[in-house]
């Protein structure tokens, strides 16, 4: 007997857990169907968790069919309270979401409004200091977000910046919390330890112990694309990047290739800093772009969501 096809618009959510639970509610409350499996149907709108993990061939095959005719949303971490907030957009996360086009236009009220909630006390003014330590970010091999930059491995860039800083430089390197990864000794660049309450930590919240004490008298990071850039513009403390990173399309931070690295540490050493009205407006664009669990759950804004146009304007 021919399966029959569902007479109500569908949805599928191709991913379990917490977050995915929030969507059902909303979605019935609109007439729809949520698929517990695609079993041959496109739906009409797919929703799907750092598309770039999906690896399998079960996931492949569900990516196919939700770009074939599916509303698709793409859900990450976000960039505050990273563990209850959380990207979303119809392109994809960080710089590959569409509303880093309009990065360096005026941020919406709604930002400013959650960035007040997300930094209560406000950010720190950027500042230029000659004093402190220059903090080196490391990152987790493999992590999604290192896709399509120019380095993608951590002792590659902790050996390519130690080559590059200035004689005598007071520098650190800090492996991400995550990673298991053990460091040999450099005279140039030592090693900050990550000890395991902070790697439980991390686990859980998606962010420092202490974001504070981790950026305590730092004059300026230097990292791939680490989302600590965000912690420390809230701190007034400027950074260096490969990226791709959103903080360099909104000109916020400084862009360093393989090539230039030296050169641009040497800007970062005679003071460098990003406009004071660009970094607020960034941190407002990024505050717009998250969404928590009943944000995510509430029906009326999936109805504007789906409306056929882009999610940020």
């Amino acid at each position: 007997m021919k399966k029959q096809a569902p007479t109500k618009k569908t949805v599928y959510v191709a991913f379990n857990g917490t977050i995915a639970a929030s969507f059902p509610s909303a979605f019935k409350k609109l007439g729809y169907d949520v698929l517990e499996n695609l079993d041959g149907v496109i739906p009409e709108v797919g929703i799907v968790w750092n598309d770039l993990r999906m690896t399998t061939d079960e996931q492949k095959e569900i990516m196919k069919v939700l770009h074939k005719g599916s509303n698709m949303f793409i859900l990450e971490h976000g960039f505050f309270k990273r563990k209850d907030n959380f990207q979303l957009d119809k392109h994809g996360f960080l710089h590959k979401a569409n509303w880093v086009n309009l990065v360096n236009t005026p941020a919406s009220e709604r930002g400013f409004e959650k960035l007040k909630e997300f930094l209560p006390s406000g950010c720190a003014r950027m500042h230029t200091s000659t004093q402190g330590k220059i903090l080196v970010v490391g990152q987790n091999d493999g992590d999604t977000q290192l896709v399509d930059s120019e380095v993608r491995h951590s002792t590659v860039f902790r050996n390519l910046v130690a080559s590059c800083l200035p004689k005598g430089s007071n520098a650190c390197f800090r492996p991400h919390p995550r990673t298991d990864k053990k460091y040999s000794s450099n005279n140039l660049l030592p090693t900050q330890e990550i000890d395991i309450i902070e790697r439980l930590h991390y686990r859980k919240a998606k962010e420092a112990v202490n974001i504070t004490d981790v950026l305590r008298d730092v004059k300026y990071i230097i990292t791939i694309n680490s989302n600590l850039i965000v912690d420390a513009l809230t701190m007034g403390i400027p950074a260096l990047a490969f990226g791709p990173h959103t903080g360099i399309n909104a000109r916020v931070v400084k862009h360093a290739t393989v090539a230039n690295l030296r050169e641009k540490i040497m800007e970062m050493e005679q003071g460098w800093r990003p406009k004071q009205s660009k970094v607020d407006n960034y941190l407002a664009w990024l505050a717009s772009v998250q969404w928590n669990l009943a944000e995510l759950g509430e029906a009326n804004n999936w109805r504007e969501w789906l409306k056929p146009k882009e999610m940020y304007t």
